[in-house]
């Protein structure tokens, strides 16, 4: 376990050099963490900085996933109905043109936004920021 350094009363260093402490406040200088360690608060024991080092590989690799899933998600059957021989098959996008042509407009654009495209966006949202982090990836604890 990797503890920061107590500032000395007098001039303080550059802000970047510096961190605080969630839980008491305690200001000391930024301290060195290797792989697999961590940083406490030498004050209160406050665990304020964790380096994993695959933890970018895997939050990648399920966002990546998750928009590869994305499209069978919302374009194949979620529902089967069979009512006096007659079969019917619906999925998310079948529900949201299935509203709009039934005069319900704003019902479909809701149910559009919010099952198909907000997810999508946020998806694309993760997948840029894991990108563009830069190396190595920390993780600050709040």
């Amino acid at each position: 376990m990797t503890q920061g350094h107590e500032l000395v009363e007098g001039r303080l260093p550059p802000l970047d050099k510096l961190i605080a402490c969630h839980e008491c406040d305690l200001l000391m200088h930024h301290p060195h963490v290797g792989e697999e360690q961590k940083a406490s608060c030498p004050r209160c024991g406050y665990e304020m900085l964790v380096h994993r080092s695959h933890m970018r590989k895997r939050a990648l690799a399920l966002v990546i996933t998750a928009l590869i899933l994305f499209v069978p998600a919302n374009f194949l059957p979620i529902m089967s109905l069979g009512l006096l021989g007659q079969s019917a098959v619906d999925t998310v996008w079948s529900a949201v043109v299935g509203l709009y042509h039934s005069g319900m407009q704003g019902v479909a654009a809701v149910v559009f936004m919010c099952s198909m495209l907000v997810p999508l966006l946020k998806l694309l949202c993760q997948l840029f920021v894991l990108l563009a982090m830069p190396r190595p990836a920390w993780r600050m604890l709040a």
